[in-house]
């Protein structure tokens, strides 16, 4: 059983994930399948097609990332979320992706713990900054911003 990610999304944010998944980690992306509106053109189609993969490998699990929850996409993909060993996961970002494709390429527990888990730490790294933030470095010194 080997473990797969989908990356579903509106216009072609899908498509640019897997390019920068590919550019940071190499050729472990190239596995990753990605489906945008821009392409598939329907919620429906791409769920069709996320079916027709998920068919024929019958014995995997399959982690989906979806770009906006209770969006048109998430939304028809949440049906494939019910199926056993399958993860539908919302507001995708690169940090998490990654961690998750390299978590699922070395046969690490990739259920819904191991994902909440990457999903906390890929949220420590949404971060703001302004101007009020770089004042308070140049008179600390410190050089610890970020």
């Amino acid at each position: 059983m080997k473990v797969r990610i989908i990356l579903a999304s509106h216009g072609s944010l899908a498509e640019g994930m897997q390019t920068a998944v590919r550019m940071v980690i190499g050729s472990m992306a190239d596995e990753i399948l990605a489906f945008g509106l821009d392409r598939y053109e329907t919620p429906q189609n791409i769920r069709k097609e996320i079916s027709l993969a998920m068919e024929r490998e019958p014995d995997d699990r399959y982690l989906i990332f979806c770009d906006i929850k209770g969006g048109s996409v998430a939304n028809e993909l949440m049906t494939l979320g019910a199926l056993p060993g399958n993860v539908v996961i919302t507001g995708m970002n690169l940090p998490a992706v990654i961690a998750l494709v390299l978590q699922s390429q070395g046969n690490a527990d990739c259920g819904r713990e191991a994902v909440e888990a990457v999903l906390r730490d890929a949220r420590d790294g949404i971060c703001c900054f302004d101007a009020s933030d770089f004042e308070n470095q140049e008179e600390e010194g410190d050089g610890d911003l970020w």
